[in-house]
């Protein structure tokens, strides 16, 4: 652990993932501290303690961390880690996002990459991004056309089997209706 960033959410903690993660930092985020430690933060949470050893254990190949719920443990982190940069004051940046690349990557001591300085979550713009790109997201992304998928063919098989048993009935018109206008054109390609 390198760098703990203790704002708040909608402090800017999107873009410093953004800047940290251009900076070549592998950085968690909210929704990474409960993808891939969720169990533990619930545990933590719930008894409103973590030891040095949860955080150590959690972040020990992670570079930085931003927003929730660390921000409410950074002195815990800090203690886990005690060569990340945010208290006392020798390791401690007061930054506003807006300031841009230089006083972030003269404090970390990085070049000032020859990019504009990112700009994130802008009126909540990010979760579309997150949805694309974000692996936890994609992967639930993924389970649902899935889920969707079989669900579908599992009701179109129900509804093919009824009609081919000629069942009576409004369940017999509807299936007959859905297998006419869905199941024949998927099953006659």
């Amino acid at each position: 652990m390198k760098v703990i960033v203790a704002g708040y959410g909608k402090t800017g903690t999107k873009t410093m993932y953004a800047a940290l993660s251009e900076l070549d930092y592998k950085v968690y985020d909210f929704y990474d501290h409960y993808w891939y430690h969720g169990d533990k933060w619930a545990k933590i949470l719930s008894s409103s303690s973590g030891s040095i050893e949860d955080f150590k254990e959690m972040y020990q190949s992670v570079d930085a961390v931003t927003d929730g719920p660390p921000y409410l443990f950074w002195e815990e982190i800090l203690q886990a880690f005690p060569d990340a940069k945010n208290c006392p004051a020798d390791k401690l940046l007061v930054y506003d996002v807006r300031q841009g690349w230089a006083p972030l990557c003269e404090f970390l001591g990085k070049e000032i990459p020859d990019k504009p300085f990112p700009r994130e979550n802008v009126r909540g713009n990010i979760y579309g991004k997150f949805m694309e790109t974000h692996p936890s997201l994609i992967y639930i992304q993924r389970e649902m056309k899935v889920t969707v998928t079989l669900l579908s063919l599992g009701l179109l098989l129900a509804c093919y089997q009824m009609h081919k048993a000629n069942l009576g009935g409004t369940l017999k018109n509807l299936c007959s209706r859905l297998w006419d206008s869905i199941g024949r054109g998927w099953f006659s390609q």
